[in-house]
């Protein structure tokens, strides 16, 4: 399992912005806990930050193809507008996670109550501070996102079947995979 962790804008800036909202531990802090994490689950995970729209899409893109098996975003205030984002992690057949620090919910501001990315995710999870990027890499492996988008494509390309989810298809793959395997040493 290879994970990929992108923080967006400000960020960067954990422990010294709106400490009364998201808290006085730094972001260096927050990526050891991702990090002490994914060593405990022995999987690999990378960790990325931007404060610029276009570098997070570039990266989401990239996960295509670099052998990411599922993406955990906090999509900062991009997360009430950016179609942009949204577009780009629809564009790429893997579980996907949103995480927000706060709950968007209960901010004072009302556009902050606007989520356009959470659709395109498989799990929102908001206002469990750090430690919703611990539930969300929980929620990875507990999914078994072990799959590149490569990997599903391919299996949806040789699929006969639209009622099969991603993963189903892919289990039907390897079983056939498997049986063919015993066909052969049987001969």
């Amino acid at each position: 399992m290879k994970l990929l962790v992108i923080n967006g804008p400000s960020l960067g800036s954990l422990g010294t912005r709106e400490v009364e909202i998201f808290g006085k531990k730094n972001y260096d802090y927050l990526c050891q806990q991702i990090a002490k994490k994914a060593a405990e689950s022995e999987i690999l995970v990378e960790i990325y930050q931007s404060n610029h729209e276009g570098d997070i899409i570039d990266r989401i893109h990239q996960s295509f193809e670099d052998g990411t098996t599922g993406i955990i975003i906090n999509p900062a205030a991009y997360a009430h507008y950016s179609y942009c984002i949204y577009d780009a992690l629809m564009a790429v057949p893997i579980p996907k996670v949103q995480v927000h620090i706060a709950d968007l919910d209960k901010r004072a501001e009302e556009w902050r109550h606007t989520n356009v990315i959470g659709p395109a995710c498989n799990e929102v999870i908001m206002g469990r501070g750090y430690d919703g990027y611990i539930d969300a890499i929980d929620f990875m492996i507990r999914n078994k996102a072990e799959y590149t988008a490569m990997d599903i494509l391919k299996a949806q390309e040789e699929s006969e079947s639209c009622d099969m989810s991603d993963k189903e298809r892919l289990e039907a793959q390897e079983a056939a995979k498997e049986a063919e395997r015993k066909k052969v040493v049987e001969k």
